[in-house]
């Protein structure tokens, strides 16, 4: 399924929205610590989550979890599909 750009840029911002402050920007990706696992129970500064910017998706280098950029903002945000795309359809 091809996404339109408009849709993409929707999702990126509403995500970076609930990312936390410490997140950094390398090109067209965030990192940031995966919201999932946690990353490295020894290491505050480890991050492994990567979300791409580009094609609106989100891989985590340390427990392997790889998610739409949708369905990373259901996660971080809580809300579930059917919110989104009516927030997206205002």
């Amino acid at each position: 399924m091809t996404q339109s750009y408009d849709y993409i840029q929707f999702i990126n911002e509403k995500v970076m929205e609930y990312l936390p402050a410490d997140k950094v920007r390398v090109g067209d990706k965030l990192n940031f610590r995966c919201p999932l696992c946690g990353d490295s129970r020894k290491s505050l500064s480890k991050k492994r989550g990567f979300y791409y910017l580009k094609n609106s998706s989100f891989f985590c280098f340390n427990c392997g979890v790889s998610m739409t950029g949708v369905k990373l903002l259901q996660t971080l945000s809580g809300k579930d599909y059917d919110d989104i795309k009516r927030e997206y359809a205002k």
